[in-house]
This record gives structure tokens, sequence and C-alpha cells, in this order.
């Protein structure tokens, strides 16, 4: 049975100032701005299954989510839905900043529904799964992104909805609470929900839906198994950087620095943010092979608005199935980063790269003000995948870590050989 129907969905956004005395004065002008983020799109999701939802940023993602929720109305075509559906696509989206966080999980309890009986049953398998025990009655206007994700998904997943959304707010999150949050949703889908997945992590979505749409700038390209969905997503991800790169191979080498310095311009304009990672090898080379034992250089840009009194930037180097093998950052390290440039690059070396054979990323973070105990609960900025690379041994060994092993064996003399060899040394 269909819990979920969409039906020839288009969505018009109109850009510009959208004032009525510009819409009076140059109509054409306003008609030229119309902006479709969704053009004709139709899918259908049965009861108990998990349907995802890849595509570029833009490619009409999180605007599906929002008129499946109601947030938005299509321009044109039908929706139709069946059930109680429970959304995770903003982060603090739906938070009363000024109240508390047990506050906020009454309030989202009544919005969907729920008597007050039935959020208080619910209220600590809530704040367990959260694992917020400690922030619980912390005005939310507190709360890291990181701490507003935990929380949000663990309301939106105990009200017992018939259809879960959640778009990829859960990169916010650490690692643990994102594999907490997979066996969760798995359980839901097991249980009879209905799941509809956005998310960047490719890896993610294989594991958790098996079927699969694709959005590209906001028509719909293919739906059907998740694996044919990424291969082909993926596939022209590749084909455009290639196309972009060798746009860029043929501007002139003083056209193709004033590119880069303009797009790098807009990038970071008006807001503080990380840029890129880079890895190097011992020869001062960018690399995304490496070998155990060898070192590693991790080069990392980053921009900042405005001076800010003692800004951080963290570096975790992840395994490709979510485990944080090593994490580090400036601050631990005492590197004052708040009397540099605006525009500034930092980078660690790992002498002695103890990680076993396998393939891995790194995970960036910017803190802007590290001058209370919990600063780490506020990144700025997050940059997950900044860079990949692979490791390969020189030994056959498992495990997560590289030790350079030796092995070696001794044979001791049966007790009468060694009576023996006694006796003859009299």
């Amino acid at each position: 049975m269909h819990v979920l129907e969409v039906k020839n969905v288009s969505k018009r956004f109109r850009l510009g100032s959208g004032s009525i005395k510009h819409m009076l004065l140059d109509r054409q002008a306003s008609i030229k701005r119309d902006f479709w983020a969704l053009k004709d799109v139709s899918f259908t999701v049965e009861r108990g299954t998990a349907l995802g939802i890849v595509g570029h940023n833009g490619s009409g993602k999180s605007t599906i989510l929002k008129l499946l929720t109601r947030i938005m109305n299509p321009t044109s075509g039908e929706i139709h839905t069946r059930g109680r559906i429970a959304a995770l696509i903003e982060v603090g989206a739906g938070f009363h900043t000024d109240l508390t966080g047990r506050e906020n999980v009454y309030l989202n309890g009544s919005i969907m529904g729920l008597s007050r009986h039935e959020i208080r049953k619910k209220f600590d398998a809530i704040v367990d799964f959260a694992g917020m025990e400690k922030f619980i009655d912390t005005p939310v206007k507190r709360y890291s992104s990181g701490m507003y994700t935990r929380l949000g998904f663990s309301i939106a997943a105990h009200i017992d909805p018939d259809i879960l959304l959640v778009d990829e707010v859960l990169a916010v999150g650490d690692t643990q609470f994102q594999q907490k949050c997979i066996r969760k949703m798995m359980e839901f889908i097991g249980q009879g929900g209905t799941l509809i997945f956005v998310s960047h992590y490719m890896d993610q979505m294989a594991q958790v839906c098996k079927q699969c749409v694709w959005l590209d700038h906001g028509q719909l390209l293919y739906q059907g198994e998740t694996q044919e969905a990424v291969d082909r997503y993926l596939e022209l991800v590749v084909q455009r950087e290639k196309e972009e790169l060798e746009g860029l191979q043929n501007v002139q080498p003083e056209d193709r620095e004033i590119i880069e310095t303009e797009r790098l311009r807009l990038a970071t304009a008006n807001r503080s943010r990380l840029i890129d990672a880079t890895l190097l090898d011992a020869d001062g080379k960018p690399q995304t092979s490496f070998r155990a034992a060898e070192p590693m250089r991790v080069r990392i840009q980053y921009h900042l608005a405005e001076r800010t009194d003692n800004p951080v930037v963290s570096c975790e180097i992840v395994r490709n199935d979510g485990l944080v093998m090593f994490g580090t950052n400036t601050y631990d390290h005492r590197l004052q980063l708040g009397n540099h440039p605006l525009d500034g690059e930092v980078a660690f070396e790992v002498p002695y790269l103890c990680l076993n054979e396998g393939s891995y990323s790194i995970r960036l973070k910017l803190y802007l003000n590290a001058t209370d105990d919990n600063w780490s609960y506020y990144p700025e900025d997050i940059i997950e995948d900044a860079a990949k690379f692979r490791v390969s041994a020189n030994e056959i060994a498992y495990g997560c870590a590289y030790m350079s092993a030796r092995w070696e064996a001794s044979f001791p003399q049966p007790p009468a050989a060694m009576a023996a060899a006694r006796e003859m040394n009299r």
C-alpha cells in the first residue's frame, strides 16, 4: 500500500527582491527570475520501506522534504500521505530557543498530537537515546548544533510516526551517534515504519535504503535500486568535475589565478568556515595513498569572517565504517590562531602512520572561541570527507592500528637433556 504518493510535483521560487514596487515596475524581469526547484517529479513509497534521495546541493532534495511536511505547498501537482509524519530536516527546526530541552520535548510532542501523558511515558527514552541527561533543563539556545540534532532526532524517532523524514543534518552529529541513528532507523523500518532519508554519505544510504530517488536540477533522473542510483549519481559527479577541470586548464595561467581567487572569495564571504584539507607525503607532495609507518602531513585552510580571541581547528581521521581512529586540535597543542590573518593555514604531521590497511577520510571542525569548558560542543563549521586516502601495510595484520611486529621462536631443551648438559659442565 502506498503511504506516500508524489504526482507531477513542481515548485517555483521567485528570485530577486520580491517587492510590490519591483513587480509593478518590471514584470518581465520578475518572470525571468523564476527558479524551478522541482520540475514534474513523481514517485511513490510503500509502507515499511526506506527511500533514499541523492543529488548535488541545490538538486531539490530539501525542497521535496519541505513539501512532504507541508512547510511549503507545491506550485503544481499533488502530494498524498497517510499517517503521522515526523521530520528532522533542519538543525534546530521546531525548537523554541528560550525553552529548555525538557520543555521542547513536550512542545514538539504536543505539536505531533501526543497527549502530555503519552509524552511523559516516552520522555526518559527520548532523553536517554539523545544522551542529554546533563543538559535537558538547559535552554536550547545554549545548545550546539550537535546537541540540537541529538534531541531533535530522538524526539522524531520516539513519537511513533508512520513516516519519518531525515535530512543530511545527521552529518552534524558525532560518528558514534550517527551509527546509533542508523540502527534506530533500521529498527523503525523493521517495525513497519516508512523512512525518507537524504544523505551525502553513500555508504549510509546503501546500508539503510533498498530504493532510491536521484534528483538533478529539480528533475527526477532515476528511481530504483539504491546501488544503481548511487553509481549513476557518482558517475555524473566525476564527469562534471572532469569537465570543470578541463575547462579551467584551457584558461590562461593569469586568468586561472583570478578565477580561483574569486571562487575562493565567494566561497568564504561573510562567514567563518573551513575551506579544504590537503594530504602530503614525506616529500611534501599531495598524496592519497600512504604506507603504514610512513609520515603523513595534513594541511588545512580556513577563513574567519572577523577577528576572534581563540579560534580552534580540529582534525579527525575516520575509517570508512565511521570509527574515529584519531583526533587532534590546535587548542590542545597550544597553537594560538587569534593573532593570525583571517585567511589562514595550519598543518599537523604524523611522523609514523599507525593505521592498518584500509580506507580513511579526514573530518575537519572549526570553533570560533575556545573560552569555556563546553567550547567543543559548538563547532562553527564541519567538513566531512575533507580528504580521502588509503593505507597499505607491509605485513598482513588485523585490527585498527598498525604496529611493526617481529616474531621469533625458542626451543627449550627437555629436562633430561638439560640435566645431562649440567653434568658435562661439572
